[in-house]
């Protein structure tokens, strides 16, 4: 049957006979602690991914490098980051320059945008295949917080919440750490690359990410060791039919003194041998 589906939800008041069961309507039931840790660094790691990438000094460089745009514009930055890069002055650049335009009519957009497209091409196709990698399962990372928060009134059984422990602690981790693939670039090999702002803010991200698929791994199966059969549950007669049968007739009984002699008569009368 479909996990927690409108036709077989179970309520409150209702416990499933299954030890590890999806249920809807009830607040944390594969464990507070442990999934309002684990929506916490999610959400945390999603937004230091997406930090990741917009911060100007993912890395900062030995010497100063001009960037020679057109128009006669020259800016010096020792930082740089996937998008923005840093100025000599520790300031941020933010695109907003357009040198001197008095002799044509192109707009300040498309200066923008041939400037974003310069910067890329001197740090080399690395940097702009690592930023775009980062950005999809940084939009990923924040799916999985959305998703997390159904924990807040459901349960989910122990394959789901494993799922998406190994999505964060293995996939979403090493993903974010693609991004320091950028120091094998061979700009970096050029101009002697070290970590940076947004280096430590990537490095917060795994430790995040790792952190939020360990609260996944802790969680706790509902309703657990103490599940009881629900009687007139439909979804659920032959479990409980199981179980009846195992109360009525036990496996291996024991007979008593009284029990096997007369056993043994009435086997005698049928012409039959047993031995019990």
């Amino acid at each position: 049957m479909v996990c927690c589906g409108p036709s077989t939800c179970f309520t409150c008041k209702v416990q499933p006979i299954s030890k590890d069961a999806c249920m809807c309507g009830c607040a944390y039931l594969n464990g507070m602690g442990t999934m309002w840790t684990a929506q916490l660094f999610i959400f945390l790691g999603g937004l230091l991914s997406l930090a990741t990438i917009a911060n100007c000094s993912f890395v900062t460089v030995d010497d100063p490098i001009s960037f020679d745009f057109k128009n006669g514009l020259q800016i010096e930055a020792k930082g740089m980051g996937f998008i923005l890069f840093e100025k000599t002055d520790g300031h941020c650049y933010w695109y907003d320059q357009v040198g001197d335009t008095s002799d044509n009519n192109v707009g300040d957009s498309d200066y923008t945008e041939n400037q974003l497209q310069t910067y890329w091409t001197i740090l080399g196709d690395i940097w702009e295949l690592t930023m775009y990698f980062t950005c999809f399962f940084a939009v990923f990372a924040w799916y999985l917080f959305l998703y997390s928060l159904s924990f807040c009134c459901s349960s989910q059984v122990k394959c789901c919440r494993y799922l998406n422990g190994i999505l964060l602690t293995i996939i979403l981790s090493t993903c974010q750490v693609c991004t320091f693939a950028v120091f094998g670039s061979s700009f970096c090999d050029r101009n002697g690359c070290s970590f940076s702002r947004g280096s430590g803010i990537s490095i917060g991200a795994i430790v995040c990410y790792i952190l939020a698929g360990i609260g996944f791994f802790l969680s706790r199966d509902y309703p657990g060791e103490g599940a009881k059969p629900v009687p007139g549950d439909d979804d659920d007669d032959e479990a409980a039919q199981n179980v009846t049968s195992d109360e009525v007739y036990p496996q291996n009984p024991e007979l008593t003194p009284a029990e096997y002699a007369e056993a043994k008569q009435i086997s005698a009368r049928l012409g039959g041998t047993a031995d019990y």
